[in-house]
Formats: structure tokens, C-alpha cells, sequence
């Protein structure tokens, strides 16, 4: 059986809507709605969908406006990275369905900070989906 696999951050249309006017830098702090949204294609086979989930750290403060999601589902816990997904398992009958997440967000400005190197090793490190070549290593 083939497996599709749907990695929202692609498919969605993630939207943040600034709540001012006037385009530009922002200092100090700023606030803003973020929307994930993604309508799920046609399923005809076994699928997963992973969707990220904001949460609150030091520089930003994330208020849960909305989660509609229309099918059972589950959060993990990424080890790795610390980050919470939401997974999805839809079926067929979920095909064309919405999801929707809906957060409000008020980001801190940060100063540039030095990254250690065993961090930098960390990031930089080849992964399976991202190909390291000479051309890659140039640039």
C-alpha cells in the first residue's frame, strides 16, 4: 500500500495578518493572527499529515484562537527540536476537508546571539530530504 505523505508546511497557506497598518520593521514587541489552513486533497490510500503547533517561548507569547480540525488526531513531541505536532491520520472520507489553526501572537524583539558550534554542526549537518553537494557547499 503507498503511502501519502502531506507535509503542511507546504501545502498550507499560512497567513499572518499584521495587526497594524503600516508596513516596516517593528521594534519593541509587535502582534499579529497566524493561520495554518490546508485543505486536504483527494485520499485514496493511507496518509499522515503533520502540522506544526506554536507555542509560547521567551520571545513570543501564542494565545490558541482556534483549532478546527474536522478528524481525530494527536499531538507529539518532537525530542529532537522541542517542538509539538499535530498528526493526522485522514481517510478517504476526509478528503476535501479544511483544517484550520488560529493562534494570536505577540513577538519580543531579540539581539543577534552567537551560536555554539556544536549548534551550528547541529543545523548544518546533512538530512536525508536536503541534498549536500558541491554546488550546495559553494553557496
Amino acid at each position: 500500500m503507498r503511502l501519502l505523505i502531506l507535509p503542511v508546511f507546504f501545502l498550507s497557506g499560512a497567513l499572518a495578518i499584521r495587526a497594524a497598518d503600516s508596513p516596516g520593521i517593528i521594534k519593541g514587541s509587535d502582534q499579529f493572527e497566524f493561520v495554518y489552513r490546508v485543505k486536504l486533497p483527494e485520499i485514496k490510500g493511507e496518509a499522515r499529515v503533520w502540522i506544526p503547533l506554536a507555542k509560547t517561548d521567551s520571545f513570543q507569547t501564542v494565545t490558541e484562537e482556534e483549532l478546527n480540525i474536522p478528524m481525530k488526531w494527536e499531538k507529539v513531541h518532537d525530542r529532537d527540536y522541542a517542538n509539538d505536532i499535530c498528526v493526522l491520520h485522514p481517510q478517504s472520507a476526509d478528503s476535501g476537508k479544511t483544517i484550520e489553526l488560529r493562534y494570536r501572537v505577540e513577538r519580543r524583539e531579540k539581539a543577534a546571539y552567537s551560536a555554539s558550534s556544536a549548534d551550528a554542526a547541529r543545523y548544518l549537518r546533512p538530512e536525508k530530504l536536503v541534498p549536500v553537494n558541491e554546488t550546495f557547499r559553494t553557496l
